[in-house]
């Protein structure tokens, strides 16, 4: 498989847990068992109101970047987008 096509399939799942479907732990949780690459870029501990993350993969997607950002239209952070570039 091309790394972009593999970029492709990971967006897609991605694309699934968010649009405002999950909170950030749901999205968290969930994207760690997409592929092995992106539970390193996903450690962090993620705060307040909104927020933004721009990590930078390494394995199979190097070279390739995870984005996702989140707000908290009440209680419940949400994540509005998540996509690897």
């Amino acid at each position: 498989m091309t790394k972009r096509t593999l970029i492709l399939k990971v967006n897609e799942k991605l694309g699934a847990i968010s649009r405002g479907r999950h909170s950030l732990s749901e999205f968290l949780a969930a994207a760690a068992e997409i592929h092995p690459d992106l539970s390193p870029a996903l450690e962090g501990i993620y705060f307040g109101r909104e927020g933004k993350v721009h990590e930078e993969l390494h394995g199979e997607l190097r070279g390739a970047w995870l984005a996702f950002g989140w707000y908290a239209p009440a209680d419940r952070p949400v994540v509005e987008f998540a996509y690897v570039s």
